[in-house]
């Protein structure tokens, strides 16, 4: 009896056992096909990507810095003489070429000055003219009455000619001689009072044309200093004149570009007034010393085209071209962040691609290999993982 009801409490204790045993299996199950479930429908998900295509083509690193547009040189036109101011051609704004003349002094009291001069030129040469003529009738008129004398001595010394026709002429000759010098110092007069008034003349002329007041340079006008009616002092500048002849964008460029900055290198300039357009340049100069407390360096970037309108003093973003690796493949920056390694859609799923890259591009990135044209590289927010390997492609913008 004792042992029939050990047997049968054994049996229930074993039934009990296998019962927990098969609930410990089941929850395993359970949790295996949640995991695989969890897993299958991870890897099923689409992974929402962003999406760029491998192309070939130039990868240039940029510096950029903000920038003014500026003149090469400004230039300020005065005056040597002083006056009242007739007229000024040029407004604020207004192009002007070398030689044109922008302003003009009242030089009417002059041109009479000049007039009168001219005249009294001509008088003097009128009087010198006749001096000329009046001299040579002495010289011929003393040259005779010396030859006269002549044969009056040899005469005289043969005893054919009186000692009072002797003395009669050498009195003429000497009259003659006094007439001829006289006149000779007449001519010298007339000649040193011509003289005088051509200097004269070409004086007040120097002085007329310091009236007109020209641009020594191809510029625009960018002030307007004084107006007509303004009585001016010699040396009193009237005009500010900026240079057109080169254009600079004076850029403020950090001293981390300088081990690749160079006098030549091209660059790009944006209006911030035209901001949809680029403009062509190049370094023209490179300032030697940096502002000590931004530790940036004044870059001056000439304009390859002139904007229009110009505008001096207006904003712009200046690109200058520090490294470049030319018709290369290339993706766009941003994508294959780990550099060594980079999501590819291949087949409409991601695959891990390794990689070697290049040049890193202010735009663009060198790819050396591991990709080809055309390929397309994705970028997931959640990284280049294994965990994504695999996975359907959902583009996004």
């Amino acid at each position: 009896m004792s042992k029939a009801i050990g047997r049968a409490a054994e049996g229930v204790t074993l039934s009990d056992g296998s019962r927990a045993l098969a609930s410990r299996l089941l929850v395993v199950a359970a949790l295996l096909f949640v995991l695989f479930l969890a897993a299958f429908l991870l890897w099923w998900r689409p992974a929402d990507v962003r999406a760029a295509s491998v192309t070939r083509g130039d990868v240039r690193l940029e510096a950029a810095g903000t920038a003014t547009i500026e003149s090469e040189r400004t230039i300020l036109v005065a005056s040597t003489a002083g006056g009242r101011l007739e007229s000024i051609r040029f407004g604020v704004g207004e192009r002007i070429r070398a030689a044109d003349e922008v302003a003009r002094l009242d030089v009417d009291e002059l041109e009479l000055q000049r007039r009168a001069s001219v005249l009294a030129e001509r008088r003097a040469r009128a009087l010198l003219a006749r001096g000329a003529a009046e001299l040579e009738s002495a010289v011929s008129a003393a040259t005779l009455a010396r030859k006269a004398l002549e044969r009056a001595e040899v005469l005289h010394r043969q005893g054919a000619l009186s000692s009072t026709a002797l003395d009669e002429a050498r009195a003429a000759r000497d009259e003659g001689e006094a007439n001829r010098r006289a006149l000779a110092a007449a001519l010298a007069q007339a000649r040193a009072e011509l003289e005088s008034a051509e200097e004269g003349t070409r004086l007040l002329a120097h002085r007329i044309g310091e009236g007109r007041l020209t641009s020594p340079i191809d510029g625009i006008v960018v002030r307007r200093l004084r107006e007509p009616g303004d009585v001016v002092a010699p040396g009193q500048p009237v005009l500010e004149v900026a240079a057109t002849g080169k254009i600079w964008a004076s850029a403020w460029i950090d001293e981390s570009a300088l081990p690749h900055l160079r006098v030549g290198a091209p660059a790009r300039i944006v209006l911030r007034s035209v901001p949809d357009r680029e403009i062509l340049g190049r370094v023209d100069r490179i300032a030697p010393q940096a502002d000590r407390e931004t530790h940036e360096l004044l870059v001056d970037v000439e304009l390859l085209e002139v904007p229009d309108p110009l505008v001096f003093g207006q904003r712009a973003d200046v690109f200058i071209a520090l490294q470049e690796s030319r018709d290369v493949l290339r993706i766009p920056r941003g994508f294959c962040p780990e550099a060594t390694r980079c999501l590819v859609e291949r087949e409409g799923r991601i695959a891990l691609v390794p990689i070697e890259l290049g040049l890193v591009g202010s735009e663009a990135i060198e790819v050396k290999s591991g990709l080809a044209l055309g390929e397309m590289v994705v970028l997931s927010e959640e990284g280049a993982s294994r965990e994504i390997e695999g996975r359907r492609v959902r583009r996004r913008p």
